[in-house]
């Protein structure tokens, strides 16, 4: 599952550089803010954006932790959240700076989930 994690990350974050992205970019930010507002696109948004992605990482990460490839004191649906996170931190990002470069931001997130990303760090924190 993880081999399946890199795969998913470089492949969604990827489409962000993408030129057709940044309408889309754009749209999702405006959508988010007017969900603020109106309790029926906030459901909406909910509903459609962020729980299928959330049950579908969660599960994903618990199938993970069976196999001992995640941590397993770690909850599942807390890891899902900070995954689903890093993806919408760049979607703004990138609808407020369409030069950010995804390529740097997807080996970051790699070595954050691979271990890498510590350099001499030693027992547990």
């Amino acid at each position: 599952p993880v081999g399946l994690l890199d795969e998913l990350v470089g492949t969604t974050f990827a489409y962000l550089d993408e030129p057709e992205a940044h309408v889309w970019l754009r749209f999702n930010v405006q959508l988010w803010s007017e969900a603020l507002r109106s309790p029926e696109i906030k459901e909406s948004l909910r509903r459609t954006g962020i729980d299928p992605w959330m049950e579908a990482l969660t599960q994903f990460i618990a199938k993970a932790q069976g196999l001992a490839e995640i941590n397993p004191a770690l909850d599942p649906e807390a890891v899902a959240r900070i995954l689903l996170s890093m993806w919408q931190g760049l979607i703004l990002q990138k609808a407020l700076d369409p030069s950010v470069d995804v390529s740097p931001y997807v080996d970051a997130v790699k070595a954050m989930y691979s271990g890498s990303f510590l350099q001499g760090a030693t027992g547990k924190r």
